[in-house]
């Protein structure tokens, strides 16, 4: 079972991001139409993700519980629109009834997604992430 860790930038993105149960990765269409390897890297973290596997939620140096990936339909992540992962812009209107995620023009920029349910839970106040890992030191190599 792998695990993921998503670095949110707000508070308002977190709770949006649980009360829906999906989360995406915010990508920028490179100007020269090839995506960097960092990009190919989340690419292929998203490729990776199978149900069960484990997700986190990191903000401000808190870790706001835990998750599991959940398959919907046939498999826990997906393209968030037909093409979404070749590197070139789309039109909103154009794709707007294909969207899997919509949350308007800023949709364009989550081209994948993946689902999930709390396990056990989610937490309104975060876990300091020094806490978390002196916690099971054997764990995490501390």
């Amino acid at each position: 079972m792998a695990g993921y860790i998503f670095n949110l930038d707000s508070e308002e993105s977190l709770s949006d991001i649980i009360e829906k149960g999906v989360y995406s990765t915010k990508l920028n269409v490179p100007k020269n139409g090839i995506w960097n390897i960092p990009i190919e890297g989340t690419f292929a973290d998203y490729l990776s993700m199978k149900k069960g596997d484990n997700v986190y939620f990191f903000l401000n140096r808190k870790v706001y519980g835990i998750g599991e990936l959940i398959n919907i339909g046939s498999d826990c992540k997906y393209l968030n629109f037909p093409e979404a992962d070749f590197p070139s812009l789309v039109d909103y209107n154009s794709i707007r009834k294909e969207l899997l995620l919509d949350n308007g023009v800023e949709s364009l920029n989550n081209r994948f997604i993946c689902t999930f349910k709390p396990s056990p839970d989610f937490f309104s106040n975060g876990i300091d992430m020094d806490d978390v890992l002196s916690s099971n030191q054997k764990v995490f190599g501390c």
